[in-house]
């Protein structure tokens, strides 16, 4: 389950990506929603499954960024506009790809979003780790140009891949973007498309993430 609990949103649908690295949790959040779909809508929980098995078929494209003791278990999937619809979870089987030396499990490559327009709350970023230390800088400070590059390519092929299997499986105008409980620092839950993701030179960090949701 979420750590808080999620915005009420039509049409959207919030995705867990989970993993564990050495016994650690790893998640990864990613949301997409549908539009002309309304509050309560009786085609929610089979949107919230087509989008938990885009994912699953689509989210090893993001191997190669990921080091070797990336271990993937599972994807749930809720939809926002239904508080109670279940999550639609199924298992994912995949490891990481990227070989040589795990870095330290804090150090994360950095994806930045930018979207239409951001509200106090929502995601500002996706966070990738664990890291082969073949992929940072000897200072420790900066990813390499060649993991920014293939991460660049293979995150947007997994959006643009799991859109294209979205538009297959559930028929209609799909967009990838972030979920914001804020808007103008006022509680008004909206849902933000995501224009570009483009992958930071600075490492960051996961710790707070570490063992959590």
């Amino acid at each position: 389950m979420p750590p808080a609990p999620l915005p009420i949103i039509a049409g959207a649908y919030y995705a867990r990506i989970e993993a564990t690295c050495d016994t650690k949790q790893i998640t990864n959040i990613v949301a997409f929603r549908k539009a002309g779909v309304a509050l309560a809508d009786p085609t929610d929980t089979a949107n919230a499954l087509a989008v938990t098995t885009a994912i699953i078929a689509r989210w090893p494209i993001m191997a190669n960024e990921l080091h070797v003791s990336y271990t993937a278990v599972q994807v749930a999937t809720y939809a926002l506009g239904s508080p109670l619809v279940p999550a639609q979870v199924a298992p994912l089987v995949m490891t990481g790809a990227s070989p040589g030396t795990e870095h330290f499990k804090q150090v994360a490559g950095r994806i930045k979003h930018t979207v239409t327009r951001r509200g106090r709350g929502s995601q500002h970023s996706s966070y990738i780790s664990p890291m082969s230390a073949d992929d940072v800088t000897s200072n420790g400070e900066q990813v390499t140009s060649g993991w920014r590059t293939s991460a660049a390519a293979d995150y947007t092929a997994f959006v643009s891949n799991t859109l294209l299997d979205l538009a297959g499986s559930s028929p209609g105008t799909w967009t990838h973007g972030q979920v914001s409980k804020f808007q103008n620092k006022v509680l008004t839950p909206n849902f933000f498309p995501i224009v570009a993701s483009v992958p930071q030179l600075l490492v960051s960090s996961q710790r707070r993430r570490l063992g959590r949701g």
